[in-house]
């Protein structure tokens, strides 16, 4: 009887020891939520920061956001192009919602200077997140950069190096019959791989060692830019 009672007082603890911390925890998630959201949304324009060239690896969340609000404009736009009134990227979730896209145009000097896109696409092993940046003339690659994936360290998780970002710069993505032309990341040196000289700005240096990485980078390039094909006819009137 004695043994009995042990066991149920030692079940009658663990259930709430459990309940206790169950709810401990849940209130201090809720609690941080709203630090969460804010380190996420800094995230996200320090990422879009750095796609148009801005080292923001020395910036507290005061300068990010400052420099942010100065440089950057941002709206979302349809699949057909059209801009839609009265949302904003931060309102939209990047992983699901496929409806609606944003855009981010670098300005100065009462001027623009670039826009911004978001890309996502799958590597060797994950889902892989960045930004692809391009010049005012919509044809020219300003940067790209991935904050969020799952590949190999020192393999495919080289997408994040800048030494692979910098291959982009300069880059085009229209060919001179102004078809789409999205970049391919090579198997190898560029200089190596594609002979002619004229066609090398089409292609970037591929990761040793990487190649379905490499694939997943070049197939997420070209399905965001075939996505977004439409707000660029629309913007080429402005350039």
């Amino acid at each position: 009887m004695e043994r009995g009672n042990t066991n149920a007082s030692t079940i009658i603890f663990a259930v709430i020891l459990c309940l206790v911390s169950s709810t401990a925890l849940t209130l201090v998630s809720k609690g941080l939520e709203p630090q969460k959201n804010l380190n996420v949304e800094l995230d996200r324009k320090s990422n879009v920061l750095k796609a148009f060239g801005v080292n923001t690896k020395n910036f507290d969340k005061q300068d990010v956001s400052g420099m942010y609000r100065e440089l950057i404009n941002e709206y979302v736009v349809e699949r057909n192009g059209s801009i839609v009134e009265g949302k904003k990227p931060a309102d939209l979730d990047p992983e699901k919602d496929s409806t609606f896209l944003p855009v981010y145009e670098a300005v100065g000097e009462d001027s623009v200077k670039g826009y911004a896109i978001p890309i996502v696409g799958y590597g060797l092993w994950s889902w892989m997140y960045g930004y692809f940046a391009l010049e005012k003339d919509l044809k020219t690659v300003k940067g790209i950069t991935f904050y969020k994936h799952g590949e190999t360290p020192g393999l495919g998780g080289e997408i994040e190096a800048q030494w692979f970002q910098e291959n982009f710069e300069g880059k085009k993505i229209y060919g001179p019959d102004g078809k789409l032309r999205p970049i391919t990341v090579v198997k190898g040196k560029v200089e190596d791989v594609v002979k002619n000289e004229s066609e090398q700005k089409y292609y970037v240096d591929g990761i040793s060692g990487a190649t379905m990485t490499s694939n997943g980078v070049t197939r997420t390039i070209e399905e965001a830019l075939e996505k977004y094909a439409p707000h660029f006819e629309k913007l080429k009137g402005r350039v």
